[in-house]
């Protein structure tokens, strides 16, 4: 339950709170819902992407701090994490 709830709060957290707190929530959720920074990410490129710019910025961010975390996650027991 709790996953799912910091899930939604990430995605909340787009538009409510400012960005830092954004960050610190889903540095916070991603162990437990490793996707959540580029759903994150996608949907902030989504509110705030200008036209103009190059590539997507949070879509990249989020992109990475998935990846690493799936590396981590890998690399962990599974009795660790709690799956």
């Amino acid at each position: 339950m709790i996953p799912k709830a910091l899930t939604l709060l990430a995605l909340v957290s787009i538009i409510a709170f400012p960005w830092p707190l954004t960050v610190l929530i889903v540095l916070i959720a991603a162990p437990f819902e490793p996707f959540v920074p580029l759903v994150v990410g996608v949907a902030a490129d989504v509110f705030y992407y200008p036209q103009h710019a190059g590539m997507p910025f949070f879509t990249g961010l989020g992109a990475l701090v998935t990846v690493s975390i799936l590396l981590v996650r890998s690399q962990l027991k599974t009795g660790i994490i709690g799956e």
